[in-house]
């Protein structure tokens, strides 16, 4: 734990934040002296793995957020070929992919040319390339975007929650279904991300709509990169190129924006030295478009997609039964979430919430009915609404 954590910062409680991580301790202590728990240092950690971890046997881990009790989660798989991250709060997108099949021999030390970076380098990561400018203005990450009369839905901008199964040898975490607004048409969209092993990941979608045989295009893209840090990297080693009835095409990396789309492929894939990794995106049904896009050097990240042709299977009632809408609390003054990293929080002590954000501090009942009510109104009646300052919140009349 950074003891920043719980300095004295800010206009916030602070508190609050030193009860959290008492209160986290304690837990654990009473899970401990249960025998449900039993707390290790690295090393006896890594002996104790060696021991009852096998090889072939993947890490799972559905994360959920139970310090600040919003409904942000995250997926987390590992095994000996990767480690890959599952964001629902971007509609599934894979936020953190690093290869570790190709086993790269990274020396860490004063007499090594790494010094102290002993990170294994990701081929994409949406925190560390969020901020760049890329395809379709995403972050650095595998989504999707799918697109019906004229309109498109970036998956990525729709927020769910997800569930883990394992079906087989495969793994599977399913999303709960999103709503998608295409203006005159609302449809609906389930995702699963399959872990099939070998370092195989499988993204399919299920579309569901009112209006019988409505067609979709759904594009899958990969904004790939590489590196280790927030700092970018010279990408011109990296080499993209497509493979179908058109024949091979390669393309090298050298920050032109260039880009490419095939109207029928087999694979596009990008062969990434630096990380010894080679990746590929092929269809899982044919006829199949493939797009190739070189980085710029203000978006230093390549992009792979493939471009597909879907119907939907009927109407709404098609979807499974969990179909809904999860609806999370929202700042009336920076509009961050409750499920946001640094967002609205919480106080179950006070019965209140306050933003990481900025100084809004409330309760439900003061605000006519909810924090998320009051934001959506806050453009129509934006006249009425006052500065809070540090005292608390003054709300619509």
């Amino acid at each position: 734990m950074d003891p920043k954590w719980i300095a004295k910062s800010g206009g916030h409680d602070d508190e609050v934040r030193l009860d959290i991580y008492r209160d986290c301790l304690g837990y654990l202590a009473k899970l401990k002296a249960k025998g449900y728990l039993q707390d290790m240092g690295m090393l006896e950690f890594a002996r104790w793995y060696r021991q009852n971890r096998g090889y072939n046997k993947p890490d799972i881990s559905l994360w959920q957020d139970i310090i600040f009790g919003s409904e942000k989660q995250a997926f987390w798989y590992i095994d000996a070929w990767m480690r890959a991250t599952v964001d629902p709060n971007q509609g599934g997108a894979v936020v953190d992919l690093r290869p570790y099949v190709s086993r790269l021999h990274r020396p860490v030390g004063a007499d090594t040319e790494i010094l102290y970076d002993g990170s294994y380098p990701y081929i994409l990561h949406a925190q560390y390339r969020g901020g760049w400018p890329c395809f379709m203005d995403t972050k650095s990450m595998f989504t999707g975007a799918i697109t019906c009369r004229g309109r498109t839905v970036l998956l990525n901008h729709q927020r769910t929650q997800c569930d883990f199964r394992k079906e087989g040898g495969d793994y599977l975490a399913i999303m709960n279904p999103v709503e998608l607004d295409f203006g005159d048409l609302t449809a609906a969209c389930m995702t699963k991300v399959v872990f099939r092993g070998a370092g195989a990941i499988e993204m399919q979608r299920t579309i569901a709509c009112a209006v019988p045989d409505c067609e979709f295009e759904v594009l899958d893209f990969l904004n790939g990169t590489c590196g280790t840090t927030e700092y970018p990297t010279d990408m011109r080693s990296v080499i993209l190129g497509y493979a179908g009835a058109q024949g091979e095409n390669r393309l090298k990396f050298a920050y032109t924006g260039r880009s490419i789309e095939v109207p029928e492929v087999d694979q596009v894939y990008a062969c990434v030295p630096d990380a010894g990794t080679r990746i590929v995106l092929s269809p899982g049904r044919k006829p199949a478009a493939g797009l190739v896009r070189d980085g710029i050097v203000t978006g230093p990240m390549y992009t792979l997609g493939i471009r597909n042709k879907v119907k939907a299977g009927g109407g709404i009632q098609d979807m499974p039964d969990d179909f809904g809408h999860v609806m999370h609390w929202s700042c009336p003054w920076c509009f961050a979430r409750q499920n946001d990293s640094a967002g609205l929080v919480y106080d179950k002590k006070k019965g209140e919430y306050y933003c990481v954000r900025c100084y809004f501090t409330g309760d439900r009942a003061k605000n006519r009915g909810g924090v998320w009510q009051l934001s959506k109104e806050i453009s129509a009646d934006a006249d009425k609404i006052e500065d809070p300052g540090r005292d608390g919140v003054k709300c619509l009349g």
